[in-house]
């Protein structure tokens, strides 16, 4: 978070201040009206953690932990307006190997121009 490069101060914005910026107020600037917060007539994406991780411990402050320790891999199971599209860590929706595949073939054309 370049707030804390800029003013040495790991304060300087919270952790719920990170998150409220990350979900509903970037919602509000997307101009999505109906999604990022959990709650009726919202749309609902919602994100299980492995909090099973080094990084996770101690679990005093577990949205400190989320907003400023844990990784997009840490991201177990993902329900998309109601649809599980990520299970166990592995997309469920896209066959995962044809899109790496189909990205190593899209970079062997470029660099062979």
């Amino acid at each position: 978070m370049l707030h804390k490069a800029t003013t040495f101060d790991p304060l300087v914005v919270p952790a719920k201040k990170a998150w409220e910026m990350a979900t509903v107020d970037g919602a509000k600037t997307l101009g999505f009206a109906d999604t990022g917060l959990l709650e009726e007539g919202q749309q609902a994406d919602i994100v299980l953690w492995d909090m099973h991780k080094p990084y996770w411990y101690p679990r005093h402050n577990k949205l400190s932990q989320l907003v400023y320790a844990a990784s997009s891999t840490d991201a177990d199971t993902v329900f998309v307006a109601g649809k599980k599209v990520v299970e166990a860590g592995k997309l469920r929706t896209f066959d995962e190997e044809k899109i790496y595949a189909e990205a190593e073939a899209c970079t062997r054309k470029l660099l062979n121009k």
